[in-house]
């Protein structure tokens, strides 16, 4: 009935977008120095509660998860962050456009 599905709608509108960071290990096997650099920012920040999953790009494997999604996006960097929300997936290539996001997701 409709009272059933504005309650459905209303619920979905609630729920957290998908949000997932994509990190690149190096050849070495160390992480890159950014993706260092963003994981200290994500806890300062307290955003990394909100990560829904973490995919690797590894250099060292063209069929890593992370690799894929890359080339999928048509990102050349890592680490970026993939959001899924209503419908819809957003791109962010730096932490700076990421904060943005949850900045404006906070006060929704």
């Amino acid at each position: 009935n409709k009272a059933q599905a504005a309650q459905l709608k209303t619920e979905a509108e609630v729920l957290e977008p998908e949000i997932i960071l994509v990190k690149k290990k190096l050849t070495t096997g160390e992480w890159c120095k950014k993706c260092l650099q963003v994981d200290e920012m994500l806890k300062n920040h307290e955003y990394h509660e909100h990560i829904t999953s973490i995919e690797v790009a590894d250099e060292n494997d063209r069929e890593s998860t992370g690799m894929k999604l890359a080339e999928e996006h048509d990102v050349k960097r890592a680490p970026f962050f993939i959001i899924k929300d209503a419908g819809k997936t957003e791109i962010f290539s730096t932490f700076g456009e990421f904060k943005k996001f949850m900045k404006n997701l906070s006060k929704a």
